[in-house]
């Protein structure tokens, strides 16, 4: 038996002869009339070349072997005489094997054999088992042939006719037959007994048992002797012989020496076995798809395709099956194809996985970082790049996990058995596989980036050792590459989009041909492409983004930038001929000419030179570039630019230019640490920062910060430092933090007491005379103080002891200047403390903390106009039905509770908050709980509410279990407190508290802008609720819920600037007294602005409904966004509420059908408000979540219930909606109390039900 000889599967050229199954036990692929299917096992090897003819036994196609050697006779297989229909009789003469042993009892028969034009009868002699269907012997062909031509491969027959032979080469095949009769039914695996070939014509097959599958929907019945599958023979001669021929013809003419070309050849040669045509399979590893605990992801629809691409689509799941790519399988899972048109105008079959990716437990394995390997290159000066053979096709999927991967097709639906591009974890497996195989060698003289691979050396010599070893450990794993898109022994390299020679890198030249030809945008999308595709390359141009800066001013404000978490959507600009002006246009002609600058080069680190890092700020971000001094010249590294963030626009400038260097060091670090630096910038920022004799806050990380390097300072004049100048105007947005989360601690502490950041601080005095100096038309109000005969003025002013100007108003406040303007709104609107509250309540804290100046009411609506926060998160909603609820009318009569959740969970493992409010106060308190339990509950209600203030007479709460449970309930008896529950799915029946989660989601969203987000919100939640605590209540005649509950305002943060009044001393009692008397007319005024506010509230409320009914504010066609409900979305109360936009298709009473770009549903008319129609409609709509989330959407009653697909339905009668309408909808969808009471009346009562009140909210 000749070693390395094997058998492999191809598809037959008539495969109606075989039957739908799928075998799985080896190597071999099958074809049949209905199933493309799989095959794992071995098959016997041949040491020969074989001829054969093709004719017909007994009507039969068959292929029959020429038996040259000295026999006479012509032999056949037991099971294939049986499917000729022979009849067989015991033979006379014994046969044997070319072994010379006996191969058991032999029959013999005589069939009609047509060869060509000849048609003769044939004795055979049977045998049990045999490798071929049939061997014609000599005597045969001395009869009827004139002579057998090897040589031409073909035998002369004696009328003349030639019959064309063919050998048992590459491609030949043979065939597997069924040992015995078996029945498999529908979709089930069996063990068959199988007949494979062996070695030679005249030696025995012996059965195999392999797994076959019957894919089909019905039994299926396989007779001994039925084909399952053809063999082509492999020859590893062949294929060696091949892949040597390949390698020989591996360009080597940039290899001077012929010794090291003789080399080299001889080390490739060696391992001839990496380098063959077909992809190999990994050894060490299958690639395991974990999903999340009990997910399970929507099957795609089979989609309806062109002629043309059904074809085409056909033909690559064809041949994917052909190389074991796919193979067929039956499953819950599908996944649809993607057909996409390559430049070339063929088509590439990928597979949409992102419904599989969603449920995906994610595989954070890292892959090296781009830069990284370009500075590793760089070290080196000879390379050699393997690309490998269909790279992710080499590493199997295990089988447990290739049903996940199933995708629909026309012929069926098939798995992968190999990772597949688009699955989420085939990076990482692929790239911990790769680091594996190169083990010690990786990072030394050689890298992999997923599939390209790199090695590196200075010399020849060293480079064919690396080599050598690596392609062995590749040979060891059994993975191949692709040898026309390998390169060997070479100066210059393309890698990773850049060119790589003598440690200097530039951008390849087919991008920058590709750029060089770029045609000028002709809408926001292309501008936005193209400074993606030349901002990959930005490190080569200095002043990237300030030759940038038009172009992203004409994409300001279409709101085309997010986060990689969010999707994008498509925007159309109708201006935008105005847009991209000639600024533009010269912009784009820059940056393609910088680009494509020859002389555009950073060069790779080199070991021992000197460090330079040249910074600078402005107001608008922050810029450096790193060079390396070589005697009287400068070679570039790298160069950094990014904007600031809205806190750090508010720092002076010697701060901005200390924050550049201490980002732009710590961006280098990789470079610097450890090495001596010298830092230049055309400011003094370091001196004066490392001269403070007590450093606070940031500037003391920052000096700590810097302590780690060892650096020197040079000043240099602005004019010579244009290229930090320059990227520091225009600069990278940036989203990446500089503290750590210690830091952001200290950093918010610092905030709220006593930070020294400017923009978290009210002016200080020496900052209000400062800014007076400079303010016109306050020096003149000095000015006239001053004088000897002051002009009257309104209001009136005067200037206390301390030069601060203070303007007669009740109370007195002192006056802002219009540069201090910004720092006062943003302390009262944007801190941590304030949490972006609305117009009257900044309006309140502003008056509280007694500052004015003329039209400052005006200008606090204008900013809160401006603010980017609110703008996303708040947003109004019409009212349907006018408010109407229970009113008390002294504290501590009525308290409501209710439960918040709130996500991520906090460090302390916080995620519910309790709330507990005063109605009539509107006093409330707020407590971090761990979960819903009872205990929690009364917990928090006891230690937040009862021990400081007392039990209430009642307490209002929703139907939770916590509220329900017997434990509140026996605490409430015990404590003499009234329990009172809203009704079922009626939020609005606590709308104070409802409405104060959501005034609390906005504040700690609000504190937390601009904090990082492993700060827990859990450390705002005392801020936020003493903000909203000292805030004026229009429903509380002006007044606080502080006012109201305890008699006084509560105090500012900033009264500790006030003048403070001497207040004569008091008795206690006196006091006592006097403080009653303030409560109760507080009483009194809270009392009677509560009764004035809900007469005002509830005609406004039915004013709101009859407007909403008398003219819509929303019109058919109009493009709309969506409330989610946040309320009923369990963890998300801190994210935007709006999401869309979708078309308005219907608006029948109160419900509105709308449409994304995909599907229609409908919402109740309340949830949506109309958008700007220049924005396209979304394709991220979830009609499922909409429908769980429509907390307004009536449902008039339920009207039947069925099971379907094992699912409870109910078809559901909607409120204003007629009867074609109703829709079914499934029960967990439904509220819960409906359901039940519809299960309880449905024996007595019949199948239909109404809510008591005619309709219930859902």
């Amino acid at each position: 038996m000749q070693e390395g000889q094997a058998g492999k599967c191809e598809t037959p050229e008539d495969p109606t002869d075989l039957l739908p199954v799928s075998l799985e036990c080896g190597q071999v692929r099958i074809f049949d009339r209905r199933v493309l299917c799989s095959v794992r096992g071995s098959v016997d090897r041949r040491p020969f070349v074989l001829f054969y003819v093709r004719g017909t036994v007994s009507w039969i196609p068959t292929r029959a072997l020429v038996d040259t050697g000295a026999t006479g006779d012509s032999y056949a297989s037991r099971t294939v005489a049986e499917s000729w229909g022979a009849q067989m009789q015991k033979a006379k003469t014994r046969v044997d094997n070319a072994q010379g042993s006996t191969m058991g009892p032999a029959k013999e028969a005589v069939v009609l054999v047509r060869l060509g034009a000849l048609e003769t009868p044939l004795r055979v002699l049977v045998v049990e088992e045999l490798a071929e269907e049939l061997i014609v012997g000599m005597e045969f062909w001395h009869r009827h042939s004139e002579c057998i031509n090897l040589t031409k491969q073909c035998v002369q027959m004696r009328g003349g006719e030639r019959i064309p032979c063919f050998t048992n080469t590459n491609k030949d095949r043979t065939f597997i037959h069924c040992a015995q009769e078996v029945v498999i039914p529908a979709f089930t695996e069996r063990a068959v007994s199988v007949l494979l070939p062996q070695s030679g014509p005249s030696s025995a097959r012996k059965p195999s048992s392999w797994r076959v599958r019957n894919s089909s929907r019905v039994p299926l019945k396989i007779g001994a002797g039925q084909k399952l599958a053809s063999i082509r023979w492999e020859r590893p001669d062949v294929i060696e012989r091949e892949t040597l021929e390949a390698i020989a013809e591996i360009p080597l003419n940039h290899v001077e020496s012929a010794s090291v070309r003789k080399e080299f050849l001889a080390v490739v040669q060696k391992h001839w076995r990496v380098f063959r045509a077909e992809a190999g399979r990994a050894r060490s590893v299958q690639h395991v798809i974990r999903t999340e605990d009990g997910a399970s992801f929507p099957a795609a629809k089979l989609r309806r395709r062109s002629e043309s691409e059904r074809v085409a689509e056909e033909t690559m799941v064809k041949a994917l099956l052909k190389k074991g790519i796919l193979e067929p399988c039956s499953g819950p899972y599908a996944s649809a194809n993607v057909l996409v048109r390559k430049p070339t105008g063929a088509w590439r079959l990928t597979t949409d996985f992102r419904n599989l990716n969603a449920v995906t437990v994610k595989d954070k394995y890292p892959i090296p970082l781009v830069q990284e390997c370009l500075d590793w290159a760089g070290r080196f000066s000879l390379f050699s790049t393997l690309d490998l053979t269909d790279g992710f096709f080499q590493v199997p999927l295990h089988p447990e996990s290739r049903d996940l991967t199933a995708m629909i097709t026309p012929l069926g639906l098939f798995r992968y058995c190999v990772i597949a591009q688009g699955m989420s974890n085939s990076p990482a497996t692929f790239q911990r596989l790769m680091n594996t195989v190169l083990g010690d060698l990786r990072w030394k003289n050689s890298l992999i980036y997923i599939d390209d691979l790199i090695v590196g050396t200075k010399s020849k010599e060293e480079h064919l050792e690396i080599l050598d070893q690596v392609l062995q450990r590749f040979e060891e794993e059994g993975l191949t590459f692709s040898l026309p898109k390998c390169s060997f022994l070479a100066r210059s390299i393309e890698f990773l989009g850049h060119e790589v020679e003598g440690g200097k890198i530039r951008p390849k030249r087919r991008n920058v041909e590709a750029i060089r030809a770029w045609e000028v945008p002709a809408n926001p999308s292309e501008v936005q492409r193209f400074l993606g595709v030349v901002g990959w390359f930005r490190a080569f141009v200095p002043g990237f983004e300030k030759i940038a800066a038009p172009l992203r001013e004409a994409l300001a404000g279409l709101a085309m930038s997010a986060k990689k978490s969010s999707r994008r959507q498509a925007v159309q600009c109708v201006d935008w001929s105005s847009r991209f002006g000639k600024a533009q246009r010269e912009a784009f002609e820059r940056l393609k000419t910088a680009l494509c600058d020859p002389s555009v080069v950073l060069y790779q680190p080199i070991p021992g030179a000197a460090w330079v890092l040249d910074t600078d700020a402005s107001t608008l971000g922050v810029g450096a570039a790193l060079y390396q001094r070589l005697e009287s010249s400068f070679h570039p590294v790298s160069f950094l630019s990014r904007a600031l963030t809205p806190a750090e626009k508010n720092y002076p400038i010697t701060e901005l230019e200390c924050l550049a260097v201490v980002w732009a060091v710590r961006k280098c670090r990789h470079y610097l640490y450890g090495e001596s630096i010298c830092i230049r910038s055309d400011h003094e920022p370091l001196k004066w920062l490392l001269n403070l004799k007590e450093p606070r806050g940031r500037l003391a990380r920052w000096a700590l910060a810097l302590s780690d390097y060892n650096f020197v300072l040079e000043y240099i004049k602005g004019p010579s430092n244009k290229v930090p100048d320059a990227l520091s105007r225009q600069p990278l947005p940036a989203h990446e933090p500089l503290q750590s989360y210690d830091e952001r601690m200290a950093s918010i502490v610092t905030s709220v007491a006593n930070s020294s950041e400017k923009a978290r601080e009210l002016p200080s005095k020496e900052e209000l005379k400062a800014a007076y100096a400079e303010d016109e038309q306050i020096a003149k109000e000095i000015a006239n103080l001053n004088s000897q005969r002051p002009e009257y003025s309104e209001p009136e002013y005067f200037c206390d002891e301390d030069g601060i100007l203070w303007a007669h108003t009740k109370p007195l406040r002192r006056v802002v200047p219009d540069a201090l303007v910004s720092r006062v709104l943003g302390y009262y609107h944007s801190t941590s403390a304030s949490g972006h509250m609305g117009v009257a309540k900044t309006i309140g804290r502003v008056a509280s903390g007694l500052w004015w100046w003329p039209g400052w009411t005006a200008d606090v609506r204008e900013f809160l106009q401006s603010c980017r926060f609110c703008a996303r998160r708040k947003g109004s909603r019409q009212q349907q039905v006018p408010i109407g609820r229970r009113r008390p009318t002294r504290r501590f009569e009525l308290v409501a509770a209710d439960l918040l959740t709130i996500s991520p969970k906090t460090a302390r493992g916080f995620d519910k908050v309790l709330v507990v409010a005063d109605l009539f106060s509107r006093f409330t308190v707020a407590v971090p709980v761990a979960d819903e339990t009872a205990r929690s509950v009364a917990d928090g209600l006891l230690s937040a509410w009862v021990a400081p203030f007392g039990p209430p007479e009642a307490l209002l709460s929703d139907n939770g279990p916590a509220f329900r449970s017997e434990l509140l309930a026996r605490i409430s008896q015990l404590l003499g407190i009234g329990k009172v529950f809203t009704l079922a799915h009626n939020p609005k029946a606590n709308g104070v508290v409802e409405r104060y989660n959501r005034t609390l989601c906005g504040l700690l969203a609000g504190a937390m802008a601009d904090h990082d987000a492993d700060v827990g919100w859990d450390v705002f939640l005392p801020l936020a609720v003493h903000a909203y605590n000292a805030s004026r209540h229009a429903s509380l005649g002006g007044l606080s819920p502080y006012e109201v509950m305890f008699g006084r305002p509560a105090n500012d943060f900033s009264q500790a600037i006030v003048p403070e009044e001497q207040a004569p001393e008091q008795e206690f009692v006196a006091f006592a007294d006097q403080l009653r008397g303030r409560i109760k007319m507080m009483h009194a005024l809270a009392l009677a602005a509560s009764d004035r506010s809900h007469a005002k509230n509830f005609a406004r409320s039915a004013a709101s409904v009859s407007r909403t009914s008398a003219r819509q504010l929303v019109k058919v066609g109009d493009a709309v966004m969506l409330w989610r409900g946040l309320g009923t979305l369990k963890g998300r109360k801190l994210e935007a509420p709006w999401v869309g936009p979708y078309e308005l298709l219907a608006l029948e009473g109160s419900r509105a059908t709308i449409r994304s770009s995909s599907e229609e549903f409908f919402v109740h008319v309340d949830r949506i408000k109309r958008v700007d129609t220049s924005v396209e409609l979304s394709s991220d709509f979830d009609a499922d979540s909409a429908r769980r989330s429509s907390v307004l959407t009536e449902i008039s009653s339920l009207q039947k219930r069925r099971e379907r697909d094992g699912q409870v339905e109910f078809l559901v009668a909607w409120y204003g909606a007629k009867r074609a309408d109703w829709t079914w909808e499934l029960a967990e969808d439904l509220p819960e109390t409906l359901v039940r009471e519809f299960e309880d009346s449905f024996a007595s009562k019949g199948d239909v039900l109404r809510t008591r009140s005619g309709r219930a909210f859902r």
